[in-house]
């Protein structure tokens, strides 16, 4: 990793991890809070445990005041008991704070990735965005929990340890202070080495995700065409370098984690025991027993929480690397917003020199320029490639155009805010989506209609023979990708969903192309209804269905060839006249 991607990549976590923070400071606080009240309760105890035995208790006399003994061992004992229920109530609140941290951030992420223009989607596999707003989320509130139930606490106990040893004892203090340095040069060694394959890590993990997700799709497929040791292949590899870059995080992480301080930890008390010893042998104690006592308990909990945090880095290094995916994927602008809102219309479309390409330097619609009066019908034919859909996609303004006007009753459409602009629009594609809902879910998308409304939007798109099968009626559950309904009957889904939402223009994309000679008689009743009195625009194969369009826009490598109706176009013997000849023969 360059330094430049390294800057990138702290500077993005952290502002992404700062404005979480805010959503859920006063969660934090409360955690804050308890982490300092048991902090200070671990440092109480061992000054308690102290003045227990050096003032509490003498080699000739024994115990020397029983009263005050016995307070004193008292409050370490409930020092003692206090610390662990205070640290039980920090666990508790930090892990609440920790989820509700994951479950702000999964909804701005997953709010955000709809508004994204569907170009990132073209570029993306939806697997990866699945995997930020899932696994990814999943790792950041581990930065919420550890970051404050061992770092945090980590830092506040060695700084107060130090602190009161210093006062009582500036050698002894300094003894403490050995164990600082050597954990700042630890950490700042496993962070330059650790960022950079925690973040190999996490794109070897979404790239697993995304290939999953795309090959159990297309399982059918893969094994439809005998490719599945391919496909096998081509995951193994994937999988094999996952293990690859794994196995040098563990080898990493188990060095870092525990040998070292381990290690440290062992020379230090054997310092402390001897500089004791020696004293005590000498007849010249530096130290008291108990001082003794408690300096050996800050030092151990000193490099039990260097362990802890080094533990934990490896832990914290995947959040990091997780808040630097969800980072990119929150700096994709979001789709452009018009600002104007749009009440009604009357549906005039008209193309203005529109060109337009998905990338840049290689248009796909050149000069395209047309009108729609409303309630008219156009089509749109052309051989693959040649922009039909492209048009529909800037109708939608699911892109913008690199240049020219598209204009809905005179008004550029860019100016429109883009969720009020489509209320006014509904699209019927080749391949009918149906979610994992019941029918009524289907048609409606969520919004409040009254049922007799569903029903008869229903009957309109030609579904009464089907409707009538159904023993659930509204009630049937639809499975995914709608499992046990015709092809046909999808569609008359689709179109029962826009004729309920009752659009002003329509655009129907090969939405005839498949369906079976079974519902078709269905499907031209359901298709008259649903163009009727609206602005449509037809994606057809079957030139036979568009023969009573108002007007039919032929195109041929992003430009517009021919212009006409169904008599004047064949008349012309051109292009569409050389389209309808292909039909007949096919």
């Amino acid at each position: 990793m360059n330094n430049y991607q390294e800057n990138k990549f702290r500077k993005g976590t952290g502002g992404l991890i700062i404005s979480t923070f805010g959503k859920v400071k006063l969660d934090l606080f409360f955690g804050i809070v308890l982490s300092l009240v048991g902090t200070f309760l671990d440092l109480l105890a061992p000054i308690l445990l102290k003045r227990l035995i050096d003032e509490e208790i003498s080699p000739k006399l024994g115990i020397v005041n029983m009263k005050s003994f016995i307070i004193i061992a008292l409050l370490y004992l409930g020092a003692i008991f206090l610390s662990n229920l205070i640290n039980y109530l920090k666990v508790l609140q930090l892990k609440v704070t920790s989820n509700k941290a994951a479950h702000i951030l999964r909804e701005d992420v997953y709010s955000h990735s709809l508004k994204l223009p569907l170009s990132y989607y073209d570029k993306t596999p939806v697997g990866k965005i699945s995997s930020r707003v899932v696994s990814d989320i999943d790792q950041i509130k581990e930065i919420f929990f550890y970051g404050f139930a061992t770092a945090f606490s980590s830092i506040t106990f060695i700084l107060g340890s130090i602190i009161y040893v210093m006062t009582q004892d500036v050698m002894a203090g300094l003894i403490l202070c050995v164990p600082v340095p050597i954990m700042i040069v630890l950490i700042i060694i496993y962070n330059k080495n650790s960022a950079r394959l925690h973040i190999a890590y996490r794109k070897g993990r979404s790239k697993i995700t995304a290939d999953l997700n795309e090959n159990l799709n297309g399982v059918s497929l893969i094994r439809a065409f005998g490719v599945t040791d391919e496909a096998y292949d081509e995951f193994k590899e994937s999988n094999d370098e996952l293990f690859k870059t794994g196995v040098k995080i563990e080898l990493f992480d188990s060095l870092f984690s525990w040998n070292l301080s381990e290690f440290l930890k062992i020379l230090s008390t054997v310092f402390i025991v001897f500089v004791v010893g020696k004293g005590i042998i000498d007849k010249n104690p530096t130290m008291t027993v108990g001082f003794m006592l408690l300096l050996l308990r800050y030092n151990q909990t000193i490099y039990e929480n260097i362990t802890n945090t080094l533990r934990r880095m490896n832990i914290l290094e995947k959040a990091l690397g997780s808040a630097h995916h969800i980072t990119e994927l929150m700096d994709c602008p979001a789709e452009y917003e018009g600002k104007e809102t749009l009440r009604d219309t009357l549906g005039n479309v008209e193309f203005k020199n529109v060109n337009f390409s998905y990338v840049e330097g290689n248009p796909v619609l050149k000069d395209i320029s047309f009108y729609s009066p409303a309630g008219s019908k156009t089509a749109i034919v052309g051989d693959t490639g040649s922009g039909k859909s492209s048009i529909i996609n800037l109708i939608f303004r699911f892109y913008n155009v690199d240049d020219g006007k598209i204009l809905l009753d005179g008004k550029d459409i860019e100016s429109f805010e883009t969720k009020e602009l489509r209320k006014h629009m509904s699209l019927v594609l080749q391949d009918p989506f149906i979610f994992k809902d019941t029918l009524r879910n289907n048609i409606s998308l969520g919004y409040e209609y009254t049922d007799s409304e569903i029903v008869s939007a229903l009957e309109k798109a030609g579904g009464s023979y089907m409707y009538s099968k159904l023993k659930k009626r509204l009630d049937t559950p639809l499975y995914g990708e709608g499992i046990g309904l015709s092809l046909g009957e999808k569609q008359i889904v689709t179109f029962a969903r826009s004729i309920l939402r009752n659009p002003k223009i329509l655009v129907l994309d090969e939405a005839t192309a498949s369906i079976d000679t079974e519902t078709e008689k269905y499907i031209q009743m359901g298709l008259k209804n649903l163009m009727k009195g609206r602005t449509s625009f037809i994606i057809a194969h079957r030139l036979s269905t568009i023969k009573n369009c108002d007007q039919i826009i032929v195109l041929e490598k992003g430009r517009i060839l021919e212009v006409g109706t169904h008599r004047e176009l064949l008349e012309k013997k051109g292009k569409y006249f050389e389209l309808t000849e292909k039909a007949k023969e096919s």
